[in-house]
């Protein structure tokens, strides 16, 4: 029952963040890097870039929850329903919300977050096999994901 609070209050999040109303006097500076996108400019053009290792679905078996993993994107799957990041980063900048991207990854982390409206939310998968990750992050405890 934990989690499905957990993960209402993420969508919950992400509703809001969408709806919100956007400032334009923001002021566009950033770091062009191809790790780092710190403007609205580039929000739109933010590359998702999951290392290798994570590419495919996870699922989590407790809640259903699923993670698509792709060169290029990511998605998450839950009550039917796909929502995919890169969209959700559009939706934001046509919406000239200020936001700022980030990720990292290496053989065994994959880390992303984003902050919109001063909101941030941070994703933090961790290998823990070929065959499983966990799942940390803004929104609470430790989550675990078997490859599908």
């Amino acid at each position: 029952m934990k989690k499905w609070i957990i993960y209402g209050g993420m969508f919950l999040f992400l509703g809001l963040v969408a709806c919100g109303k956007s400032n334009s006097n923001d002021q566009m500076n950033g770091d062009n890097s191809d790790d780092m996108i710190t403007n609205q400019a580039d929000l739109a053009s933010a590359k998702f870039a999951p290392p290798k290792w994570i590419h495919g679905t996870w699922r989590n078996n407790e809640t259903g929850l699923t993670y698509k993993f792709t060169a290029n994107n990511i998605c998450y799957v839950t009550a039917g329903a796909e929502t995919c990041f890169s969209e959700l980063l559009k939706h934001y900048e046509k919406l000239r919300l200020p936001a700022d991207f980030t990720q990292e990854s290496n053989d065994t982390l994959y880390h992303f977050s984003y902050t919109v409206q001063d909101q941030e939310a941070t994703f933090r998968f961790n290998k823990i096999s070929a065959s499983q990750v966990s799942l940390t992050g803004t929104f609470g405890d430790l989550v675990l994901f078997e490859k599908q």
